[in-house]
């Protein structure tokens, strides 16, 4: 390593497990530690390994020697230190000379692609379910193509200038027995695989190519994201989560197409530290390649777990959670560390700095880069009183400079008591937060001063918003649970979608629309590419589309569908159709298992709702009537009479 041997630098850390670990300077980070930890190393810096006898070494000090090999000690903390190191609602595409326009993925920075489980590019729709990728032509719904993945299932996809890249994990199983046949066992292999296919030229007659494959050993995709023709994954690799052995690898194991069919083990050199909480010791991999260029993967390891990413067109921020026991109050203290990795010319990830902030964002939109700052809302469940608070807050980081996010900003009180954040959205220099118990207030916060942020409005009402979204800058679209009050209780009543309009005077509420059913949701609360706009060329207003689950008589009756509106940019929301992919009298029969629809496209004047059992096609133009459907997947839904 650099200047001062790692394993020195670990020796040293033995001397200091007994007091706290305080950083000084402008590259410090503050850690009370306990008996819990004073037998772990303290890493002194983020940086890499020399070769495997260091990292086996390093190792070692985090796992108790047995007779069966080195077992996890699952105590602690390790201490590192660091050293330096809008929306589019829709695009067009011409083939031919015609010209098609259609809905996108919902990516929440735009110019970088999340991957989903449905996308087109007007001409074809890109499905994938479970273990199987299908191509469809977007006129007849014929399949064209179809690829199934052995021994495994497909999460997610990108599509970028004719190539599609699925991720996928697969797992193999090898029985193994005793001589005599009186007993069996079985060793169990599994992996991240990653395949990227040529879809230039397909056709009913033309396959596409596989033109790259990667695959990662005892690795799961924590996430990915797609800049300009580059993916970047984040993996967590299990290879040493319970332990290690000397005989077997304890280092993550990729293969890589460009260099052939073989194993390539990562080098030590590729093999870094970062802050983790010591309860689940792993590797996370941050992986990035090209999907069009034939080059290799860049690949490397951090000894260390994340959880959460947000990812700008320059920058990747990695949340790491870190718990550690007080002895004084008995609780557990949680504070949130942000990594930011920049992207490098060669469209790799490089460590750069590291913030501190209490508490826990919510999901990535709880996160936002904006003109050199990072903006992270955080709940804080704070127990220091022998009693829990819960604290919500917005800061603010410095996300230029180096070594260490300094923070320009705090600020709290934000929320009634016991209330948590439900929602967050950021849009250029305001903050849009929700904060409820089962009641809502919304606030908007002014962020032009970093420095001092400034609550414009709070907007009291029943129900909560559990995702925004910004149909442009005066509007706001949000979805979640409606309820009501009596005294001091309240109850859930159904899914409500409001849509509100947002100007120097503050926010209020222009527009509502509610499904009924007490145990009704949407799965737009936690997986926000259900969620659909589509802003058609020159028009006035935005098709919205929703899917809802509804229960009625408490589950004696129930449904699922999509709820199609129209947003109105003049200020009003229109409820459109509602479309459903299941037969029968959905609302008079009683629903044992459905079909339910996970996904909406719009290309031109058709809309289509795919669900795993089927894909169905709707004429807008003709008051959303019925086209044709193609069957992708068993039928499973029925409806009990």
């Amino acid at each position: 390593m650099k200047n001062v041997s790692f394993w020195k630098r670990t020796l040293l850390g033995f001397l200091f497990a007994f007091t706290f670990i305080g950083l000084l300077a402008c590259d410090q980070v503050e850690q009370t530690t306990t008996k819990e930890v004073t037998d772990l190393p303290v890493a002194t810096s983020i940086d890499n390994f020399e070769n495997y006898e260091e990292l086996k070494l390093y190792l070692s000090t985090l796992y108790d020697e047995t007779e069966y090999g080195y077992l996890f000690k699952n105590a602690g903390v390790i201490d590192v230190t660091t050293e330096s190191a809008s929306y589019e609602d829709s695009i067009n595409e011409t083939v031919g000379g015609v010209e098609r326009t259609y809905s996108e993925s919902n990516n929440q920075v735009d110019g970088v692609a999340e991957h989903d489980t449905v996308l087109t590019d007007g001409y074809h729709i890109y499905v994938c379910t479970w273990e199987r990728f299908m191509i469809i032509n977007a006129d007849t719904l014929n399949i064209e193509y179809t690829y199934d993945m052995e021994n495994g299932y497909i999460s997610g996809m990108f599509l970028e200038d004719g190539r599609i890249v699925l991720l996928a994990y697969q797992y193999t199983y090898t029985e193994s027995k005793n001589s005599d046949d009186t007993y069996y066992w079985y060793h169990y292999s599994y992996g991240a695989k990653i395949v990227v296919f040529d879809v230039s030229m397909v056709s009913d007659t033309v396959d596409p190519t596989i033109t790259k494959e990667l695959f990662f050993d005892n690795s799961y995709i924590s996430d990915a994201r797609m800049i300009d023709g580059y993916v970047y994954l984040f993996m967590n690799n299990y290879v040493i989560n319970y332990g290690f052995s000397d005989e077997e690898a304890y280092y993550p194991v990729y293969r890589d197409s460009y260099y052939g069919t073989g194993d390539i083990d990562l080098p030590a050199q590729n093999i870094y530290v970062m802050p983790n909480d010591n309860y689940s010791v792993n590797y996370m991999l941050l992986v990035s390649f090209s999907v069009t260029d034939d080059t290799p993967a860049v690949v490397n390891a951090y000894l260390g777990s994340s959880y959460q990413i947000y990812m700008s067109l320059n920058n990747l921020y990695m949340v790491v959670y870190r718990y550690t026991y007080d002895e004084f109050s008995g609780w557990y203290d949680y504070t949130t560390y942000i990594l930011r990795f920049g992207i490098d010319g060669n469209h790799s990830l490089v460590f750069q700095a590291i913030g501190q902030v209490s508490g826990s964002p919510l999901n990535q939109f709880s996160m936002d880069e904006y003109n050199g700052t990072f903006r992270v809302a955080t709940t804080n469940y704070n127990y220091e009183t022998g009693s829990m608070q819960i604290e919500n807050s917005l800061f603010v980081l410095d996300a230029t400079s180096l070594d260490t996010m300094n923070l320009i900003s705090e600020l709290g009180g934000l929320g009634l008591p016991n209330e948590r954040i439900y929602a967050v959205r950021f849009t250029g220099d305001i903050a849009y937060i929700v904060t409820a118990f089962q009641s809502d207030p919304m606030y908007k916060i002014i962020l032009t001063d970093p420095a001092n942020p400034v609550i414009e409005d709070e907007l009291h009402e029943e129900g909560v918003n559990e995702y925004i979204h910004d149909i442009n800058e005066n509007l706001l679209l949000g979805v979640g649970r409606a309820s009501e009050t009596d005294g001091t209780r309240s109850w859930f009543t159904g899914v409500k979608v409001e849509l509100y309009w947002s100007d120097d005077d503050g926010v209020s509420a222009i527009g509502y629309y509610q499904a009924l059913g007490e145990y009704s949701y949407t799965n737009v609360a936690w997986d926000h590419q259900a969620f659909t706009s589509f802003t058609p060329d020159g028009a006035d207003f935005t098709y919205v589309a929703i899917p809802i689950f509804e229960y009625y008589d408490d589950y004696s009756s129930s449904s699922q569908n999509v709820y199609v509106f129209k947003v109105h940019h003049s200020g009003s929301l229109e409820l459109i159709t509602i479309l459903s992919h299941m037969d029968g009298d959905v609302y008079g029969g009683s629903l044992w298992y459905w079909d339910s629809i996970d996904r909406t496209i719009i290309i031109d004047n058709y809309i289509y709702t795919i669900s795993n059992n089927k894909i169905q096609m709707f004429d807008m133009n003709n008051n959303f009537a019925f086209v044709t459907k193609t069957e992708i997947n068993s039928t499973y839904g029925y409806l009990i009479d």
